[in-house]
């Protein structure tokens, strides 16, 4: 009985015994790493070469190295990417290296796990030193609208200016489990670099006045004012800074671009701005330019060009509507006698297109 007894105990101690559990852990998300080679088409709007209008036709804004540029990188999973409401992005890369040749390209390394990606990078300018936006505002490459746009009645236009220009890339990425990077050009071929061009989704636009020598001999022919010097003899040439040029945007301005669709997505009325009124050789003169976000087919937007003296704000000169084209990438060149026309002039475009346009009013 005591034998009984002991293989009982025995056998009952090996049914409750605990043996440790072993727990699997998932296993980490493995991480790829690419490098990114951005690349800026930046001859795109360096000059035009439609007409001579003297030693000054390169007509450009003055260049201001205190600005630097700005990189922004950011992988959308294609699944969210493409879903409205839920935008899943990976922050890659912001940040900002001097504005020169020697920066207008960038390797950037890419971490990341497993799938498939758009990747989509915007490049712009902003001033030295500046942390975050300035001329656009960036928190979302489904509509980058110019910044402050979207206020109601306080917007200032920031047009005369080179470093409104902007650059935009987008290319799809798979990342494979085995540690393999394709691209959507070459899905069978691996790659360690993944090359981006950039290019700007803007077109340009630029007033050159080609009767600044008859704008000068009347104002300087008219009786004593401010415009001209005290004493005797005949009255000095007028005092360019005495007047201003107001460019009036009289339709619709498009004021926000989707890096996604690589279009314009919202437009705003009622914009203008002050334009740069400066001697080019005597006889013709800029008087202001823009960048205008664009499709990538032809378009155009409409402006009309005031001229005002300063002292009394009286309009002294304006353009009537002007129906501008524009093509992405190119400028389109608009002279005309703006300083002494009246309102209704007609528009004629030079039919010797070479690229780019070049449009007189008559």
């Amino acid at each position: 009985m005591a034998l009984l007894i002991a293989m009982m105990a025995a056998f009952t101690g090996c049914d409750v015994h605990e043996f440790p559990s072993v727990i699997q852990e998932p296993e980490p998300p493995v991480e790829k790493k690419a490098v990114l080679h951005l690349m800026l088409d930046t001859d795109e709007m360096d000059y035009y070469q439609t007409i001579t209008v003297g030693d000054g036709a390169k007509s450009r804004g003055v260049e201001d190295d205190t600005h630097s540029l700005r990189y922004i990188v950011r992988a959308y999973t294609v699944d969210e990417a493409r879903r409205s409401g839920s935008r899943a992005v990976i922050e890659c890369y912001d940040g900002t290296v001097p504005k020169d040749d020697s920066h207008t390209s960038l390797r950037i390394p890419l971490s990341l796990a497993a799938g498939t990606y758009d990747i989509a990078a915007w490049v712009e300018h902003v001033p030295s030193g500046t942390v975050g936006d300035y001329y656009y505002d960036t928190s979302d490459f489904y509509e980058i609208p110019l910044a402050g746009v979207t206020a109601a009645m306080s917007y200032s236009h920031r047009a005369n200016n080179d470093n409104r220009i902007a650059w935009r890339g987008m290319t799809r990425i798979t990342v494979d489990s085995d540690g393999a990077v394709y691209t959507a050009d070459s899905p069978e071929k691996e790659t360690e670099v993944v090359e981006m061009q950039l290019k700007s989704p803007m077109a340009r636009y630029h007033f050159i006045t080609t009767d600044l020598d008859e704008f000068i001999s009347r104002h300087a022919a008219t009786g004593p004012s401010v415009d001209h010097a005290p004493g005797i003899g005949a009255p000095a040439a007028p005092n360019l800074d005495d007047y201003r040029v107001v460019v009036r945007y009289t339709g619709y301005m498009p004021c926000s671009y989707s890096v996604f669709t690589d279009k314009p997505v919202d437009s705003r009325l009622g914009v203008s701005y002050e334009g740069k009124f400066s001697s080019i050789d005597g006889k013709s003169a800029q008087l202001g330019f823009d960048h205008v976000f664009v499709n990538g087919s032809a378009t155009s937007v409409q402006v009309s060009l005031e001229l005002y003296r300063r002292r009394d704000n009286a309009l002294l000169s304006s353009s009537g509507v002007i129906d501008v084209p524009l093509i992405r990438g190119r400028y389109t060149l608009v002279t005309g006698a703006f300083l002494t026309t009246s309102s209704g002039a007609s528009m004629g475009i030079n039919p010797g297109f070479n690229g780019e346009f070049n449009i007189e009013i008559k």
